[in-house]
Protein backbone atom coordinates (compact mmCIF):
# COMPACT_ATOMS: atom_id res chain seq x y z
CA UNK A 1 0.00 0.00 0.00
CA UNK A 2 2.85 2.13 0.95
CA UNK A 3 4.61 1.55 -2.24
CA UNK A 4 1.13 2.29 -4.38
CA UNK A 5 1.05 5.69 -2.12
CA UNK A 6 4.74 6.00 -3.17
CA UNK A 7 4.60 5.62 -7.05
CA UNK A 8 0.98 7.94 -7.12
CA UNK A 9 3.21 10.67 -5.84
CA UNK A 10 6.12 9.96 -7.92
CA UNK A 11 3.68 10.10 -10.83
CA UNK A 12 2.10 13.11 -10.05
CA UNK A 13 5.28 15.27 -8.55
CA UNK A 14 6.97 14.65 -12.39
CA UNK A 15 3.85 15.15 -14.55
CA UNK A 16 4.54 17.86 -16.37
CA UNK A 17 3.31 21.48 -15.41
CA UNK A 18 0.44 22.65 -17.35
CA UNK A 19 -0.37 26.49 -17.44
CA UNK A 20 -3.55 27.71 -17.89
CA UNK A 21 -4.00 30.74 -19.04
CA UNK A 22 -7.19 32.76 -18.12
CA UNK A 23 -10.07 33.71 -20.52
CA UNK A 24 -10.74 37.44 -20.96
CA UNK A 25 -14.38 38.16 -19.60
CA UNK A 26 -15.29 40.89 -22.87
CA UNK A 27 -17.56 43.56 -21.80
CA UNK A 28 -19.77 45.62 -24.18
CA UNK A 29 -20.23 49.31 -23.53
CA UNK A 30 -22.57 50.31 -26.30
CA UNK A 31 -22.63 53.00 -28.68
CA UNK A 32 -19.75 55.28 -29.14
CA UNK A 33 -18.97 58.39 -31.44
CA UNK A 34 -15.61 57.23 -33.06
CA UNK A 35 -14.18 60.44 -34.41
CA UNK A 36 -10.22 60.63 -35.29
CA UNK A 37 -7.33 62.59 -34.78
CA UNK A 38 -3.44 63.59 -35.56
CA UNK A 39 -0.58 65.68 -33.60
CA UNK A 40 -1.15 68.75 -35.38
CA UNK A 41 -2.21 72.20 -33.72
CA UNK A 42 -5.67 72.13 -34.83
CA UNK A 43 -6.59 68.59 -33.28
CA UNK A 44 -4.36 69.07 -30.29
CA UNK A 45 -4.07 72.50 -29.64
CA UNK A 46 -1.11 73.23 -27.59
CA UNK A 47 0.02 70.02 -26.46
CA UNK A 48 1.04 69.90 -30.30
CA UNK A 49 4.38 72.01 -29.68
CA UNK A 50 5.42 69.11 -27.03
CA UNK A 51 6.76 66.61 -29.27
CA UNK A 52 10.17 65.57 -27.96
CA UNK A 53 12.40 64.30 -31.36
CA UNK A 54 9.50 64.36 -33.06
CA UNK A 55 7.92 61.65 -31.77
CA UNK A 56 3.97 62.14 -30.38
CA UNK A 57 3.54 60.47 -27.20
CA UNK A 58 -0.10 59.94 -25.48
CA UNK A 59 -1.41 61.46 -22.29
CA UNK A 60 -0.20 58.14 -20.27
CA UNK A 61 3.49 58.62 -21.59
CA UNK A 62 2.99 55.94 -24.23
CA UNK A 63 4.13 56.45 -27.88
CA UNK A 64 1.28 56.87 -30.46
CA UNK A 65 1.03 54.39 -33.01
CA UNK A 66 -1.57 54.38 -36.18
CA UNK A 67 -3.75 51.25 -36.12
CA UNK A 68 -3.08 50.49 -32.15
CA UNK A 69 -3.89 53.91 -30.37
CA UNK A 70 -6.82 55.92 -28.80
CA UNK A 71 -7.98 58.51 -26.94
CA UNK A 72 -11.14 57.68 -24.75
CA UNK A 73 -12.28 57.87 -21.23
CA UNK A 74 -11.19 54.78 -20.37
CA UNK A 75 -8.31 53.40 -18.06
CA UNK A 76 -4.20 53.46 -20.12
CA UNK A 77 -3.99 50.44 -21.21
CA UNK A 78 -7.50 49.00 -21.73
CA UNK A 79 -7.77 47.09 -25.03
CA UNK A 80 -11.09 47.95 -27.10
CA UNK A 81 -12.97 46.50 -29.93
CA UNK A 82 -14.31 48.84 -32.19
CA UNK A 83 -17.47 47.27 -34.24
CA UNK A 84 -16.00 47.19 -38.28
CA UNK A 85 -12.60 48.70 -36.93
CA UNK A 86 -10.51 45.66 -34.61
CA UNK A 87 -8.88 46.28 -31.67
CA UNK A 88 -7.05 49.04 -30.12
CA UNK A 89 -5.45 50.38 -26.98
CA UNK A 90 -5.62 53.16 -24.95
CA UNK A 91 -3.28 55.27 -24.91
CA UNK A 92 -4.07 59.03 -24.55
CA UNK A 93 -7.37 60.47 -22.95
CA UNK A 94 -10.01 62.75 -24.12
CA UNK A 95 -10.40 66.26 -23.41
CA UNK A 96 -12.91 66.54 -20.84
CA UNK A 97 -14.92 69.01 -22.98
CA UNK A 98 -15.26 66.30 -25.44
CA UNK A 99 -16.05 63.62 -23.15
CA UNK A 100 -18.80 65.46 -21.05
CA UNK A 101 -20.49 66.77 -25.12
CA UNK A 102 -20.51 62.95 -25.71
CA UNK A 103 -21.80 61.91 -22.28
CA UNK A 104 -18.55 59.80 -22.23
CA UNK A 105 -19.52 57.74 -25.35
CA UNK A 106 -16.55 58.77 -27.46
CA UNK A 107 -13.31 57.16 -28.84
CA UNK A 108 -10.81 59.47 -30.67
CA UNK A 109 -8.54 56.98 -33.00
CA UNK A 110 -5.09 58.08 -33.75
CA UNK A 111 -3.83 59.18 -37.12
CA UNK A 112 0.00 59.85 -38.14
CA UNK A 113 -1.99 62.69 -40.84
CA UNK A 114 -5.21 65.33 -40.45
CA UNK A 115 -5.86 64.44 -43.89
CA UNK A 116 -6.35 61.03 -42.56
CA UNK A 117 -7.78 61.77 -39.89
CA UNK A 118 -10.61 64.31 -41.38
CA UNK A 119 -11.00 61.42 -44.50
CA UNK A 120 -11.83 59.07 -41.21
CA UNK A 121 -15.08 61.48 -40.83
CA UNK A 122 -16.89 60.60 -37.50
CA UNK A 123 -18.75 57.10 -36.61
CA UNK A 124 -20.87 55.68 -34.85
CA UNK A 125 -20.05 52.26 -33.58
CA UNK A 126 -20.17 49.11 -31.07
CA UNK A 127 -17.92 49.15 -28.44
CA UNK A 128 -16.70 46.41 -26.19
CA UNK A 129 -13.98 46.15 -24.20
CA UNK A 130 -11.57 43.33 -23.99
CA UNK A 131 -9.49 43.51 -21.53
CA UNK A 132 -9.13 46.66 -18.59
CA UNK A 133 -6.49 48.35 -18.63
CA UNK A 134 -4.63 49.91 -14.73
Amino acid sequence: MKLLLFIAVALILTMPFIEVTPIETVEPIGSHTITAYCSCPICCGSWADNRPNGIVYGAHGVELEQGVSVAAPLPNGTVIEIEGLGEYVVHDKTADWIVEKYDGRIVDVYFDSHEEAVRFGKHTRNVTIVSRGK
